[in-house]
């Protein structure tokens, strides 16, 4: 039996950073913080987050990547079932000096398929984005 521990912020050192979410549900907006788990340098995994008729989801067999600063925060908008892989994908997103976590959407989508691609690994997009 595994324990996860989701945290919905990240002690810097001179503050204290989250990150937040919004959602559309039936017409109602749904602020919420993202939990996740701290993989280290301001960096994070976190569950998916799916949108419903109904409510939210907080899936923890999907995982995406994030990055949790206080100069700095962002979502891949990718997902994996695989903890170590999206942690190996945040690793390297942020390491990259050609792509930020402030980079447009769509290049930051090019990044993740091309990374994927080179890797011969399968990630899939979010199909609620936030």
């Amino acid at each position: 039996m595994s324990l996860i521990r989701l945290d919905s912020y990240e002690c810097t050192g001179a503050r204290i950073v989250g990150v937040a979410g919004q959602f559309e549900i039936n017409g109602d907006t749904v602020f919420m913080h993202r939990p996740f788990v701290s993989i280290g340098n301001g960096l994070a995994i976190a569950p998916a987050i799916e949108v419903t008729d109904r409510g939210l989801l907080v899936r923890t067999d999907l995982w995406t990547g994030m990055a949790v600063r206080d100069y700095e925060v962002g979502v891949l908008p990718v997902t994996t079932e695989d903890q170590g892989l999206i942690a190996r994908i945040t690793r390297e997103f942020d390491q990259d000096p050609e792509i930020a976590w402030d980079s447009s959407r769509e290049q930051i989508v090019a990044w993740c398929e091309q990374w994927a691609a080179r890797q011969r690994v399968t990630t899939t997009a979010p199909a609620n984005p936030s």
